[in-house]
Protein backbone atom coordinates (compact mmCIF):
# COMPACT_ATOMS: atom_id res chain seq x y z
CA UNK A 1 0.00 0.00 0.00
CA UNK A 2 2.83 2.37 1.24
CA UNK A 3 4.80 2.02 -2.15
CA UNK A 4 1.89 3.84 -4.24
CA UNK A 5 2.64 6.97 -2.41
CA UNK A 6 6.35 6.46 -3.15
CA UNK A 7 10.13 5.43 -2.24
CA UNK A 8 9.41 3.40 1.65
CA UNK A 9 12.42 2.73 3.69
CA UNK A 10 12.67 1.08 7.00
CA UNK A 11 14.46 3.77 9.46
CA UNK A 12 15.04 4.51 13.23
CA UNK A 13 15.96 1.60 15.94
CA UNK A 14 15.30 -1.50 14.10
CA UNK A 15 18.20 -0.58 11.06
CA UNK A 16 20.58 0.30 14.13
CA UNK A 17 19.55 -2.46 16.00
CA UNK A 18 18.77 -0.78 18.88
CA UNK A 19 15.34 -1.56 19.87
CA UNK A 20 13.89 -1.81 22.65
CA UNK A 21 10.24 -0.78 22.32
CA UNK A 22 7.91 -2.44 19.82
CA UNK A 23 8.02 -0.40 16.91
CA UNK A 24 9.45 0.28 13.49
CA UNK A 25 10.33 3.70 11.98
CA UNK A 26 9.10 3.85 8.21
CA UNK A 27 9.58 6.36 5.59
CA UNK A 28 8.13 7.24 2.87
CA UNK A 29 9.90 9.65 0.37
CA UNK A 30 7.37 12.28 -1.65
CA UNK A 31 7.77 14.70 -3.70
CA UNK A 32 4.73 16.91 -2.03
CA UNK A 33 3.41 15.10 1.45
CA UNK A 34 0.05 16.03 1.59
CA UNK A 35 -2.23 15.81 5.18
CA UNK A 36 -5.32 14.60 2.94
CA UNK A 37 -3.44 11.75 1.45
CA UNK A 38 -2.00 10.78 4.06
CA UNK A 39 -5.32 11.30 6.41
CA UNK A 40 -6.95 8.92 3.34
CA UNK A 41 -4.29 6.42 3.88
CA UNK A 42 -4.61 5.94 7.38
CA UNK A 43 -8.50 6.15 6.64
CA UNK A 44 -7.79 2.44 4.85
CA UNK A 45 -5.96 1.19 7.51
CA UNK A 46 -8.63 2.09 9.74
CA UNK A 47 -11.00 -0.76 8.28
CA UNK A 48 -8.17 -3.25 8.64
CA UNK A 49 -9.49 -6.18 11.57
CA UNK A 50 -5.89 -6.20 12.35
CA UNK A 51 -5.09 -1.93 13.21
CA UNK A 52 -5.71 -1.29 16.39
CA UNK A 53 -4.89 2.23 16.47
CA UNK A 54 -4.32 4.98 14.19
CA UNK A 55 -2.98 8.73 14.63
CA UNK A 56 -2.26 11.58 11.87
CA UNK A 57 -0.19 14.68 12.79
CA UNK A 58 0.42 17.69 10.79
CA UNK A 59 4.73 18.60 11.11
CA UNK A 60 4.90 20.39 7.60
CA UNK A 61 4.46 23.72 8.66
CA UNK A 62 4.48 23.83 12.46
CA UNK A 63 7.18 26.05 13.95
CA UNK A 64 7.09 24.13 17.47
CA UNK A 65 7.69 20.89 16.57
CA UNK A 66 10.30 18.80 17.96
CA UNK A 67 13.72 19.07 16.71
CA UNK A 68 13.86 15.02 15.82
CA UNK A 69 10.99 15.03 14.16
CA UNK A 70 11.02 15.82 10.35
CA UNK A 71 9.18 17.94 8.23
CA UNK A 72 6.29 16.25 7.01
CA UNK A 73 3.24 13.85 8.28
CA UNK A 74 3.18 11.06 10.50
CA UNK A 75 0.92 8.05 10.58
CA UNK A 76 1.03 6.12 13.49
CA UNK A 77 -0.42 2.59 13.39
CA UNK A 78 -0.79 0.25 16.42
CA UNK A 79 -0.83 -3.42 15.39
CA UNK A 80 -1.09 -6.57 17.73
CA UNK A 81 1.33 -9.02 16.42
CA UNK A 82 1.96 -12.16 18.98
CA UNK A 83 1.49 -10.46 22.82
CA UNK A 84 2.66 -7.55 22.03
CA UNK A 85 1.01 -4.37 20.07
CA UNK A 86 3.69 -2.83 17.75
CA UNK A 87 3.48 0.76 16.80
CA UNK A 88 4.63 1.46 13.34
CA UNK A 89 5.49 5.21 12.86
CA UNK A 90 5.41 5.88 9.26
CA UNK A 91 6.77 9.29 7.98
CA UNK A 92 5.53 10.93 5.10
CA UNK A 93 8.27 13.83 3.49
CA UNK A 94 10.57 15.22 1.00
CA UNK A 95 13.91 13.89 0.23
CA UNK A 96 15.54 16.56 2.22
CA UNK A 97 13.54 16.95 5.04
CA UNK A 98 14.78 14.22 7.32
CA UNK A 99 15.19 15.66 10.71
CA UNK A 100 18.69 16.55 11.59
CA UNK A 101 20.60 14.67 14.41
CA UNK A 102 22.72 17.82 15.26
CA UNK A 103 26.62 17.47 15.30
CA UNK A 104 25.85 13.19 14.37
CA UNK A 105 27.67 12.22 10.88
CA UNK A 106 25.43 10.66 8.66
CA UNK A 107 25.80 7.23 9.48
CA UNK A 108 26.49 7.65 13.32
CA UNK A 109 24.92 4.24 14.26
CA UNK A 110 27.88 2.24 12.23
CA UNK A 111 30.47 3.49 14.21
CA UNK A 112 29.13 2.57 17.77
CA UNK A 113 31.13 0.96 19.98
CA UNK A 114 30.24 -2.30 21.84
CA UNK A 115 29.95 0.14 25.09
CA UNK A 116 28.13 2.74 23.37
CA UNK A 117 25.29 0.22 22.35
CA UNK A 118 25.25 -1.22 25.46
CA UNK A 119 24.86 2.00 27.12
CA UNK A 120 22.13 2.76 25.23
CA UNK A 121 20.30 0.15 25.50
CA UNK A 122 20.78 -0.05 28.73
CA UNK A 123 18.71 3.74 29.02
CA UNK A 124 16.51 3.04 26.54
CA UNK A 125 14.98 0.43 28.38
CA UNK A 126 15.50 2.36 31.85
CA UNK A 127 13.35 5.29 30.35
CA UNK A 128 11.11 3.07 29.02
CA UNK A 129 9.16 3.08 32.24
CA UNK A 130 9.01 6.91 32.66
CA UNK A 131 6.68 9.15 31.93
CA UNK A 132 9.20 11.13 29.76
CA UNK A 133 10.19 8.58 27.21
CA UNK A 134 8.58 9.92 24.09
CA UNK A 135 6.85 12.94 25.66
CA UNK A 136 10.18 15.63 26.59
CA UNK A 137 13.27 12.61 25.86
CA UNK A 138 13.22 10.72 23.00
CA UNK A 139 15.55 7.88 21.17
CA UNK A 140 17.25 10.84 19.39
CA UNK A 141 18.08 12.23 22.70
CA UNK A 142 19.92 9.02 23.85
CA UNK A 143 21.76 8.53 20.60
CA UNK A 144 23.21 12.27 21.04
CA UNK A 145 23.71 12.01 24.48
CA UNK A 146 25.92 8.96 24.65
CA UNK A 147 27.70 9.31 21.39
CA UNK A 148 28.33 13.65 22.05
CA UNK A 149 28.06 13.98 25.50
CA UNK A 150 29.34 10.56 26.69
CA UNK A 151 26.90 10.13 28.91
CA UNK A 152 26.43 6.84 31.01
CA UNK A 153 23.04 7.04 33.05
CA UNK A 154 19.88 8.56 33.31
CA UNK A 155 20.44 11.67 35.31
CA UNK A 156 23.71 12.41 33.43
CA UNK A 157 21.38 12.55 29.91
CA UNK A 158 18.84 14.93 31.76
CA UNK A 159 21.45 16.97 33.36
CA UNK A 160 23.15 16.72 29.35
CA UNK A 161 19.69 17.99 27.86
CA UNK A 162 19.51 20.16 30.39
CA UNK A 163 22.50 21.92 29.25
CA UNK A 164 21.85 21.34 25.07
CA UNK A 165 18.54 23.40 25.47
CA UNK A 166 20.58 26.83 26.74
CA UNK A 167 23.35 26.70 24.84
Amino acid sequence: LLEHYGEVEVDGSLVYQLMVNPDIDITVYTDVPQLEVVAGIANQFITRHDVRGTYVSNHLDFEGRYPHHPKGVYLGLTVPIGRNKWNLDIWFMPRGAEAVMDGMAQDWYKQLSTGQKETILQLKFELIGSREYSSSIFSADVYRGVVLGGVSAVGALKSWLGKQKHD
